[in-house]
């Protein structure tokens, strides 16, 4: 099955994809867009066989028991070209600084891993698209310049049970056309320096479209709230 998946995709799109499973003799170098397929060794000891320079897009899936390691930090750091870039489920528990240095980088899969926080160097790359975290319930925050990934348009963030609040500017993203999820935080621990995102940032985001899942709305008090109803209400989306 595995052959036919490899020789499916290179009949597709040529000789610049490539489909890696726990049978290396399907690696060649030279590669455009890898996907890394239900292996179940070290990554570390895959990523020996790419070349780096080449990669516009790194995928991992269905790699049960396959762990991201630190060492692979170096490497990723050295795909200057990708543009597209999915580490799912791998048991990410600090998410790489050197992600930051992945300027041209359109498309960001992160969802299911253990990781905290997202680091500030996120913010620099100014082409992301689209940012998924599906189910990482540890996540509690965004970084403070989340506003800076102006030409943000998708952030899938459903699954994100221990997210306290939205980061303060998230209303410039006004390129956003989805939103998982919207959640109220109640100011208490934050100083004038380090602020949070109010629901009135809704109000800017006149291109969200499909479902957006409102959490803790018990944060605003009644007046504001029913000013902001009727913001959401010009929108195209919303779930109380």
């Amino acid at each position: 099955m595995h052959d036919l998946i490899h020789d499916l995709a290179q009949s597709v799109m040529g000789f610049n994809v490539g489909i890696l499973t726990d049978d290396k003799k399907n690696i060649f170098g030279g590669v455009n867009h890898v996907s890394l397929f239900g292996l179940s060794g070290p990554l570390r000891l895959v990523i020996n066989y790419l070349e780096a320079k080449s990669l516009k897009s790194f995928r991992v899936f269905s790699c049960h028991g396959c762990k991201y390691e630190p060492m692979v930090d170096t490497w990723i750091s050295s795909c200057k070209s990708l543009r597209a870039l999915e580490l799912k489920m791998l048991e990410v528990k600090m998410v790489p600084v050197c992600l930051g240095q992945l300027h041209h980088l359109r498309y960001l899969d992160l969802s299911y891993n253990d990781f905290m926080v997202l680091p500030e160097a996120i913010t620099s790359l100014t082409n992301l698209q689209t940012l998924k975290l599906v189910h990482c319930r540890n996540l509690k925050e965004f970084p403070k310049n989340t506003q800076e990934l102006i030409n943000l348009r998708h952030l899938e963030n459903d699954g994100c049970i221990n997210l306290t609040s939205m980061p303060f500017g998230i209303g410039d993203l006004t390129l956003l056309q989805s939103l998982s999820i919207f959640v109220v935080g109640n100011g208490r621990g934050h100083s004038r320096d380090n602020k949070i995102g109010s629901l009135i940032e809704l109000k800017r985001l006149n291109n969200l479209r499909g479902e957006l899942y409102i959490k803790n709305l018990e944060n605003v008090r009644d007046g504001a709230l029913e000013t902001k109803e009727e913001n959401l209400k010009e929108k195209n989306t919303c779930s109380l």
